[in-house]
């Protein structure tokens, strides 16, 4: 188990594209936490509609 005796400060970005949504994560010191790519969602069809998650384990 790891004990963080203090706070770590996290740089999210996301970067769209026609084709790709990227995101990424690091701590302020540069070391990568993560990275994802998806599709982009799809246009909604109706009052519900929500398109595909993006999801990471980190």
């Amino acid at each position: 188990m790891t004990i963080v005796t203090s706070p770590r400060r996290v740089v999210i970005g996301i970067d769209t594209h026609l084709d790709t949504i990227h995101l990424g994560a690091i701590t302020d010191t540069g070391q990568l936490l993560g990275d994802a790519e998806s599709p982009p969602p799809r246009p909604a069809t109706g009052p519900r509609s929500v398109g595909p998650a993006v999801s990471a384990t980190w």
